[in-house]
């Protein structure tokens, strides 16, 4: 089965999460927000997203994380964006945060609709946190492509 990690958990991340799934993916939804992790995995939802996530398929090929880490070690693909949610992640933090984790080649495509970090900006970002660990691992960034 086909495997990415979607970097945020909010109401978009989990529409993306279900369409993925749809059409055979396993998803891993991941965010640094602890308790709201928790809450998901036990399944509280809010109302929206008990909409969105019913139905064994959803239930069987989603999970939820804060540990980005194993995440990225376990998926091949990785989908990011400006987050949407209460605080904002930049995709300058998001890459940073990918490239201070993966240890195998993954693909990052970038779902950003508006170019605020290109492509290249997010290439140099995840190489430098590469150096810093001393990490040779190849990565491919596919920039806005359209999904769905």
């Amino acid at each position: 089965m086909r495997k990415v990690t979607i970097m945020g958990i909010d109401y978009n991340h989990i529409e993306k999460a279900k369409k993925l799934i749809e059409v055979g993916y396993s998803i891993v939804l991941v965010s640094d927000d602890f308790k709201r992790i928790e809450n998901l995995k036990n399944g509280i939802y809010n109302e929206e997203e008990k909409k969105l996530l019913e139905g064994e398929s959803q239930k069987e090929n989603l999970l939820f994380t804060y540990d980005l880490a194993w995440a990225l070690a376990n998926t091949n693909m990785c989908h990011i964006e400006e987050d949407c949610e209460r605080r904002t992640t930049s995709k300058v933090e998001i890459a940073r945060r990918i490239g201070e984790n993966i240890n195998q080649h993954i693909f990052i495509v970038d779902n950003t609709k508006s170019a605020v970090t290109d492509k290249k900006d997010i290439e140099e970002l995840i190489q430098e946190e590469l150096l810093k660990r001393n990490k040779i691992t190849t990565f491919e960034v596919v920039a806005n492509p359209p999904l769905f």
